[in-house]
């Protein structure tokens, strides 16, 4: 049931969203964002539909990735905005606090664009150095092996572990790590792909430790 009702404000977000592109009042951007989410939650196909878009697929694809994005698409990114808040304030007949809520969304959505990538390099840096990579002797060490552990949840197939990390994952039908990876080269990934699944069934072991999972 959750998965359904998740799927319909998907596709109710999409509408809204593609809406938007005629209707100054309406928001595009954060209605893409969030049917992306919704996807992520319970349909695979319909992420990938998102994410695969000529025109804005890209864009979703890096941000839920938390892909360092290109000064030249932060700017186009950042200029849209302002330009659809712009045509909000010129045709729609807004009370001052309407106007001050939106231009604080704007400032706040504009600084978040412009970090976008910062944190995923910040976490990668904090994960590679924390406890968990460790022994106690302070000795890196790697992850050596990533499953699926359906012992006490089955997989929901939301797609969330390839959103994270489809260098090891892809999602068909049900999640598959995929063979000849690198584990070690994505361990910040796998670690984020295990921490945003939702029945936590993405295992992984760590070298010269016990398993790690959700």
């Amino acid at each position: 049931m959750k998965k359904y009702i998740y799927i319909s404000l998907g596709w109710l977000c999409v509408g809204l969203g593609s809406l938007g592109v005629f209707l100054p009042v309406l928001p595009t951007t954060p209605f893409y964002l969030l049917a992306a989410w919704l996807f992520s939650r319970s349909s695979a196909k319909l992420r990938n539909m998102l994410f695969e878009n000529k025109i804005f697929g890209k864009y979703l694809s890096n941000y839920f990735n938390n892909v360092p994005i290109p000064v030249k698409d932060k700017i186009f990114s950042i200029a849209f905005l302002w330009a659809g808040l712009s045509a909000t304030f010129y045709f729609a007949n807004l009370s001052r606090l309407v106007f001050v809520i939106l231009v604080i969304i704007g400032v706040l959505v504009t600084i978040h664009i412009s970090t976008l990538g910062w944190w995923r390099k910040k976490q990668e840096s904090n994960f590679l150095n924390s406890p968990l990579n460790t022994n106690k002797e302070g000795v890196f060490m790697p992850i050596t092996k990533v499953w699926l552990d359906e012992s006490e949840n089955e997989c929901s197939m939301c797609g969330a572990c390839e959103a994270a990390c489809d260098a090891v994952f892809e999602v068909p039908e049900k999640v598959v790590v995929k063979s000849g990876v690198d584990f070690a080269a994505n361990e910040a990934g796998i670690k984020d792909a295990a921490d945003s699944c939702p029945v936590g069934v993405i295992a992984y072991a760590v070298d010269g430790a016990d398993k790690r999972a959700n």
